[in-house]
């Protein structure tokens, strides 16, 4: 939408009491971030601006400069929130997912098919996206024998996590705890 200086004054002139030319800049200002004209194309308004001589065509063309890089700044956050909404969609799936095959794991057990049964249901659900554990690979763990091969790969693939997560808050900036 295009609009010119004098449909903008004729604009504000209902908006605000008195006369319009003597309204201050910041004013102005305040009635265009109010009414969200920001991202109108106002034709010449730098020049009319100009010409009252008080400044407001320097104002004009910051506010136009900080309207660019604000427009900028929009997309890059709206596609960061698009990129992080995406990864919590897939982290809520492989979670439900895994808790729903454990479920189903429970019922299967419980219902008398026993636990080869019931271990069949994990172990499919962890085989599916290649995370069978190496059994071999927890024996020879050095806290395995101590704690038994079981504690011993879940200490150390909670310890692995944690470390990836500090260093995705250091370069990405600490998550919100709540």
């Amino acid at each position: 939408m295009k609009q010119d200086f004098q449909s903008l004054r004729r604009f504000a002139r209902d908006l605000l009491p008195g006369d319009f030319q003597q309204i201050p800049v910041g004013e102005i200002i305040a009635l265009l971030e109010a009414h969200d004209l920001r991202g109108l194309q106002i034709e010449n308004i730098s020049r009319q601006a100009e010409a009252r001589g008080d400044g407001l065509h320097l104002r004009v063309v910051e506010l136009e400069a900080q309207l660019a890089s604000g427009q900028a700044q929009m997309i890059e956050t709206r596609a960061k929130a698009k990129w992080h909404m995406e990864h919590i969609r897939l982290g809520n799936d492989i979670i439900s997912n895994h808790c729903i095959a454990m479920q189903a794991a429970l019922i299967e057990q419980s219902i008398g098919k026993g636990d080869e049964a019931a271990l069949e249901w994990i172990s499919n659900t962890l085989d599916g996206p290649g995370l069978l554990p190496s059994c071999a690979e927890a024996a020879h763990l050095p806290d395995a024998k101590e704690k038994g091969p079981a504690q011993a790969w879940l200490d150390g693939k909670t310890a692995e996590h944690e470390a990836m997560r500090a260093r995705q808050d250091v370069e990405h900036g600490k998550a919100v705890k709540l």
